[in-house]
């Protein structure tokens, strides 16, 4: 059932986190590590997307040993929906295989639509497969550049079929963003 996918989404979740860049497989010469996109999709309210994900976070955080914040929460990467690349550059520069948590993951496809956002999802594609490499993103107005060492970027997000289906569009599917995601369905009890 749901709740069960759910559960075992965020085992997958704190194992992948945990795992960080300190553990890989080889395809070829390439290093493959275990991060990991999940998105739990699921009917309006029912399966309680948002406070599964709500526990993930704590669960994940408490079974990686991060500390936690004044409210229980795990200290790594937590972007809403209004975070642009460059603050999410800026936490990967320090925390180059942290967790970014979005609420609703449709939400967060249409903040990347804005212009302000600058490639938000082909940056996050690219950096899903940056094993070993050293990325480097100028910023909007070229003042200066943000350099991460080794991204291992892990995404946890929420949504339902109807969001997705209305934020989705050509561009989404065929520029490898999405199909980076591991979709968990929840369903009615």
């Amino acid at each position: 059932n749901g709740l069960y996918n759910y559960r075992t989404s965020v085992s997958l979740m704190a194992l992948s986190a945990a795992a960080g860049t300190s553990a890989f497989m080889l395809w070829g010469e390439e290093r493959l590590l275990a991060n990991l996109y999940l998105a739990r999709v699921g009917p309006q309210a029912i399966p309680r997307k948002s406070t599964a994900l709500r526990t993930s976070r704590r669960t994940a955080g408490e079974a990686i040993a991060r500390p936690l914040d004044s409210e229980g929460q795990p200290t790594c990467i937590s972007i809403s929906e209004t975070g642009s690349d460059e603050a999410i550059m800026e936490e990967l520069a320090v925390k180059p295989a942290g967790v970014i948590w979005w609420s609703e993951l449709a939400a967060a496809l249409a903040q990347a639509r804005k212009r302000y956002s600058g490639g938000l999802k082909q940056l996050l594609a690219e950096l899903f497969d940056a094993a070993g490499q050293t990325r480097t993103h100028k910023l909007r107005d070229e003042s200066r550049a943000i350099r991460i060492e080794n991204p291992c970027p892990h995404i946890m997000a929420a949504t339902t079929v109807a969001w997705l289906r209305e934020q989705i569009g050509e561009w989404d599917l065929l520029g490898g963003f999405l199909s980076r995601f591991l979709y968990v369905f929840g369903e009615h009890k």
